[in-house]
């Protein structure tokens, strides 16, 4: 339930956002910074939307810990969905470190895509169809931004199967108690309540490290923008 308040959260931060940005490698570092100074609020949404991630996958890994500890990988459907949920977050992820076009973001993109063309066989054309060039240019950058917000909507789809399949059979008992309704304790309104409390308390937090500690997550290329003829000193 708390994951999902912040994958909802995460989505109406994005659209928000969605509305200043330009997928141009020209002006879209000018956007970010337009953001930051000149746009009512819009500074609190974007690390908002930046500190969401991280939150989320803090939640991520205690729930993927505590289906480890409960044996739910049982449930094969239910897992097996889960699993891509995860690997369409890291790759949404990746995708909108790429969008801010600053300098880490260039790079990361170079350096990652590159990894394509030691693919045997086929590895240089798929680096070429992905990157819409011999090298990250501003066509990657529109193709970044299009898949970003695409695997969105199907983190969201995603998201929707795995809530379904795990109630037709059902979560693990964690208290390993009977199956009756006598020895149960009812989702709601014990569950939802306690959910809601957690959730305003890590939004809480959240924002406390927004106001605070802004830049905790942030490198310090993020602030140049991107540059192919200067390597950043992280990857060097």
């Amino acid at each position: 339930f708390m994951i999902s308040g912040f994958l909802v959260l995460q989505l109406i931060s994005g659209i928000i956002l969605s509305f200043l940005y330009i997928a141009d490698s020209n002006l879209s570092f000018e956007c970010v910074i337009n953001m930051s100074n000149d746009s009512f609020f819009t500074w609190l949404v974007r690390y908002f939307h930046i500190w969401g991630v991280t939150f989320i996958f803090i939640l991520i890994f205690i729930h993927m810990g505590r289906a480890l500890y409960y044996s739910s990988y049982s449930k094969t459907l239910v897992w097996n969905i889960g699993f891509l949920l995860y690997i369409f977050m890291m790759i949404e992820s990746f995708l909108g470190y790429i969008l801010p076009w600053h300098q880490m973001s260039y790079w990361a993109a170079t350096v990652l895509t590159s990894i394509i063309q030691s693919i045997p066989f086929f590895g240089l054309k798929l680096y070429s169809f992905i990157v819409g060039g011999f090298s990250v240019t501003n066509v990657t950058l529109i193709r970044v931004f299009s898949a970003h917000v695409i695997f969105a909507f199907i983190i969201v789809g995603l998201s929707i199967l795995h809530l379904f399949y795990l109630h037709l059979s059902g979560s693990n008992n964690t208290l390993f108690i009977g199956n009756g309704y006598s020895d149960s304790v009812y989702f709601h309104s014990y569950f939802t309540n306690k959910d809601l409390l957690c959730l305003s308390a890590l939004i809480c937090v959240c924002i406390f490290f927004i106001l605070i500690y802004p830049d905790l997550v942030l490198d310090t290329e993020s602030y140049l923008c991107a540059d192919p003829l200067v390597t950043p000193i992280a990857i060097k």
